[in-house]
């Protein structure tokens, strides 16, 4: 994945910087929990974030993120129900932006709100073309779970 900071430079790097709140998260805290309400992205400075959903009452793990990930895009985007919670494995220091005051460096910096909409977009572009691959998986699965007789016993066995 690209940082939202890639395509700024030293100058517009250091302003964004500038504008940012850094947090602090201890291990297993919850940054953004699912389903809560968030409009604001985050930018890990230091640290691992995981970001997983529950599915019938289990955790499934979407992503560890590392040093210069972001996460919160589709909140940031639009304002809403987060789809996932992000938790803190480790002691985290994140960079903290409102999509209010992201829009203020927009309209005063035009050129920091393209960079970083660029590097958005490539990130969500990345991870939507990783879905595909996973959901083509999922349906290879399935169809030989529904096709194959002896496919379905190995499955079986693999989750008892």
């Amino acid at each position: 994945m690209v940082s939202i900071l890639h395509y700024l430079g030293p100058e517009d790097k250091k302003y964004l910087m500038d504008q940012m709140e850094p947090l602090v998260f201890q291990e297993d805290e919850v940054i953004i929990r699912e389903g809560g309400m968030n409009s604001t992205l985050f930018w890990i400075e230091k640290g691992v974030v995981r970001v997983s959903r529950q599915v019938e009452g289990k955790e499934l793990i979407l992503d560890d993120l590392k040093e210069g990930d972001a996460f919160g895009e589709l909140t940031f985007l639009e304002s809403g129900p987060s789809s996932a919670e992000c938790k803190a494995l480790t002691s985290t220091r994140v960079m903290a932006m409102h999509r209010m005051e992201f829009d203020k460096i927009c309209e005063a910096h035009p050129q920091i709100g393209a960079s970083v909409w660029l590097a958005m977009s490539l990130n969500l572009k990345e991870r939507l073309l990783k879905t595909n691959d996973l959901l083509a998986s999922y349906f290879n699965i399935s169809r030989s779970l529904m096709e194959n007789e002896q496919f379905r016993k190995f499955y079986a066995y693999c989750f008892q």
